[in-house]
């Protein structure tokens, strides 16, 4: 019996506790019921005090009558015989065994401890048992309406059609063991459910069609009878993806039959057709966006127009009221629409121009899509602003072009420019996107407008003494104009960026400013020279005013004052230049050795930075064949499909070649004329760092064109340093041939002398000099032509115009002269010594 008591469910137990609980409850209130209704009454008493003391009942009733009368005359009893009645009565009830007349024998004392005593056996019985503990748990789970012994899953109980359903039961009390009884139409199937290294038992329903009911046992529990809902899932049958490329693109539409993998041009519209069974809505999923689809002209049809703008994952999720399904991830890759290219490809630097001057341009312009409008704009000293429209011709098909070289003329007239302004140009160039074009700006550019004059004396001034210039603080100021005109076509973080290192830079240049103007100021004030004063403290404002303005981010403003600063910084400089060149010694004043030891150590000094040009040209054109190949390697990744490893590993080589580009940057800051080349150089090294960039996003068309753009700033600042190396070496071709012009006639002086010497019969000591100063001009011609042939080696290692052939210039190869010539294009001076 308790054995099978232990082996009851939590629910049997709860039952028949509760059946118990209630019987007792039921036999307690009849007993009490009854006991009220058994209550012994007065003529009861009586009845039970006759039949036990007979003489007692007249002895009583007598003592009452006495009493009664005696409370109706005098309300107390004054007679003695009734006062010894009523004692006597007294005694006699006193004594009478009242509990024997009224308590049955059943509810005595001994009734009551036996039942005690097997009240306490059951509670003992009960408390070893696990009914008492089954039955709390019973009413636990009862009053919250749950089964906490239990848990089922799935829940809720549905399933696809024709899918498999695996019940899982996980017990959390008594006995680990548990069996399914599944109800059919035919009666009931009971089948064992294993237990896994989990603690679920598990039973799995395969290919279900039909509603299915089941119930899960173990020894102390029951499950509630569970249903089995049989749904239809939903189901995609097919998508059709139409994209149309925007017109400006002049790009054919295509069609994507199913979901895959494809890419588009910006700004394409895609049309999403999708045709779906059972389901109630279709969703598109972009990325981190949901739109939902919109019902088309069949039952289980879905459109969706979508505007291609960024690149992403993208998936289609269907519902219906059971299940939501989605499709597999595809990715759609968005070719940009890359900003317009403008660079200026003459005169690409910085020059110096007389007022009545014709400018020569020539730009370039190209974009992936076409170019709309490209437009120069000019700036005279700050104070006026000039703007030029150019017409792009169209290409042979009538559309925009995406590429062309455009030549361009102006006049330095046409823009009132006086002698001593300074002319800022840049070049905007704009594609053909809709409905907003992207706008691209060119490096800015300056132009000094400069008259040709001699030196004049200027009074009052002495700086013999230490040479002044400006030159460092107006290239200073010309970085810092193209820095802001860089940062007003950005926005955001990139344009606060670009504010905070312009004030910092404007606070420095003010200083150096002020550093120049200290240490002349009491030279002006000695001389009382209000040009020079007026001139400083003029750019100072202009520097502070600036500076003021790109604080309160008002950068375009601050432009035109910047140039204003530095037409003031020319003026000084030019003034100060004037007024020292007047100031040095005349030719003359030294002869002799002493002029030769110096000619010879300007030499030297020139050496020195032309050799260091040329290894930094061979270092950049090196670069230049580095990023070739780069491009190349990068060109053929995106056409074969190349991992992630391979792109990391092609950006991995961008990376080296852009700190190389760095260090040869370092190198050439240490030559003053190299300035316009290290800007190039920056903008390469900004392109290379945006190639890296896409290679590691998987965008190996950024990659390749931020490459291309990078070999061609590469190029750009080759030509640039070539140009140095050619005004360089024309510049000592230039001196070398004075030189040999001056001891030609030297040459031809001493000839003449020795022949009247001969003639007339000159004495010895005429002849010693004469031969002495023979020695001394072959001393002077040797090392002309060692200058020349050093001259002349620098030039063939830099490609720099050597007449081709045997004897371009028809000299005979016994001669020891320095020839002149030009080379077949005609642009640069050659020489050639022949021995």
């Amino acid at each position: 019996m308790y054995s099978r008591m232990n082996g009851l469910q939590e629910m049997n137990a709860f039952i028949i506790t509760t059946g118990t609980l209630l019987l007792g409850a039921i036999g307690t209130a009849l007993g009490i019921v009854r006991l009220r209704r058994l209550q012994p009454q007065l003529k009861e008493l009586a009845e039970q005090t006759e039949s036990a003391r007979p003489e007692l009942l007249d002895s009583l009733n007598t003592a009452v009558a006495m009493h009664l009368a005696a409370e109706a005359t005098t309300g107390h009893s004054t007679n003695r015989f009734q006062n010894a009645l009523f004692a006597k009565v007294t005694a006699d009830t006193a004594v009478l065994p009242w509990k024997s007349l009224l308590i049955p024998t059943y509810l005595r004392w001994a009734s009551i401890l036996s039942l005690l005593l097997v009240t306490g056996i059951l509670v003992a019985v009960a408390m070893r048992s696990d009914t008492l503990a089954k039955s709390a748990f019973a009413f636990a789970d009862w009053r919250a309406d749950s089964t906490s012994g239990m848990t089922l899953k799935p829940a809720p109980m549905q399933a696809a059609l024709g899918s498999d359903l695996t019940v899982r039961a996980q017990i959390h009390r008594w006995e680990q063991r548990a069996w399914i009884r599944i109800h059919t139409a035919e009666g009931q199937e009971t089948h064992v459910m294993p237990i896994n290294r989990n603690g679920e038992a598990t039973f799995t329903f395969y290919d279900v069609r039909a509603e299915l009911r089941f119930e899960v046992w173990t020894p102390s529990l029951r499950s509630t009878r569970q249903t089995v809902t049989v749904f239809a899932p939903p189901f995609l049958d097919g998508v059709k993806i139409e994209v149309e490329p925007p017109a400006y693109t002049r790009m054919p539409a295509q069609v994507i039959d199913g979901l895959q993998d494809f890419s588009a041009p910006w700004g394409s519209r895609l049309r999403i057709s999708a045709d779906t069974r059972h389901a109630a809505s279709a969703e598109w999923i972009f990325n981190q966006d949901r739109v939902l689809f919109s019902p088309g002209s069949g039952a289980q049809s879905w459109i969706l127009d979508w505007q291609a703008r960024r690149t992403g994952n993208f998936m289609v999720l269907l519902s219906n009221e059971y299940e939501q399904r989605e499709s597999r991830t595809h990715r759609l890759t968005v070719i940009p629409d890359e900003p317009p290219v403008v660079e200026i490809l003459h005169p690409g630097r910085d020059i110096q121009l007389a007022p009545d001057a014709i400018v020569a341009f020539l730009f370039y312009f190209a974009d992936d899509y076409g170019l709309s409008e490209a437009t120069l704009n000019v700036s005279v000293a700050g104070r006026m602003q000039h703007s030029f429209p150019m017409r792009l011709q169209p290409d042979a098909d009538g559309f925009a072009p995406r590429e062309l070289q455009m030549p361009f003329g102006m006049e330095l007239e046409s823009l009132e420019a006086e002698d001593g302004d300074l002319l800022s140009y840049w070049v905007q160039v704009a594609d053909n996107r809709e409905p907003v074009p992207q706008f691209s700006r060119s490096e800015v550019f300056f132009i000094e407008v400069r008259a040709e004059r001699e030196p004049e004396e200027i009074d009052g001034m002495p700086m013999d003494q230490e040479r002044l210039t400006l030159r460092p603080q107006i290239e200073e100021l010309k970085r810092l104009l193209r820095l802001s005109h860089r940062t007003v076509t950005r926005d955001g973080e990139q344009r606060l960026a670009g504010n905070q290192q312009l004030t910092s830079a404007l606070l420095e240049l003010r200083q150096s400013i002020d550093e120049v103007y200290e240490r002349i100021k009491p030279t002006l004030e000695e001389a009382n020279d209000q040009f020079f004063t007026r001139g400083f403290e003029s750019a100072l404002a202009l520097v502070d005013n600036a500076r003021d303005l790109i604080t309160a981010d008002q950068t375009e403003i601050a432009i035109p004052v910047q140039e204003q600063a530095l037409q003031e910084l020319l003026a000084l400089e030019n003034a100060l230049v004037v007024e020292q060149i007047s100031r040095e010694p005349s030719e003359g004043d030294g002869e002799g050795e002493g002029e030769g030891e110096q000619g010879e150590g300007e030499q030297g000094q020139q050496e020195n930075p032309l050799m260091a040009l040329s290894e930094a040209l061979e270092q950049l054109r090196e670069l230049q064949r580095r990023q070739d190949n780069q491009n190349t390697s990068t060109d053929r990744a995106g056409r074969t499909g190349a991992d992630s490893s391979q792109l990391e590993q092609l950006a991995q080589t961008q990376d080296a070649l852009r700190r190389d580009l760095g260090a040869l940057d370092r190198d050439l800051s240490r030559i003053p004329d190299a300035a316009e080349a290290r800007s190039s150089l920056l903008q390469a090294e900004q392109r290379m760092r945006g190639a890296a960039s896409g290679l590691r996003t998987d965008d190996t068309g950024r990659g390749w064109r931020e490459g291309t753009r990078a070999a061609e700033q590469l190029e750009t600042a080759g030509r640039l340093l070539q140009d140095i190396i050619d005004s360089a070496l024309n510049e000592g071709l230039a001196g070398l041939q004075a030189e040999a012009q001056q001891l030609a006639q030297a040459q031809q002086q001493a000839a003449a002398a020795s022949a009247a010497a001969d003639s007339e019969g000159a004495s010895s000591a005429d002849v010693d000099d004469l031969l002495q100063q023979q020695d001394q001009l072959n001393e002077r011609l040797e090392q002309l032509l060692q200058n020349m042939e050093g001259l002349g080696q620098s030039m063939q290692s830099n490609n720099s115009g050597f007449c081709p052939g045997a004897d371009p210039c028809g000299a005979p190869k016994q001669e020891r002269q320095p020839r002149i010539c030009h080379d077949p294009g005609g642009e640069r001076l050659a020489v050639r010594i022949f021995v």
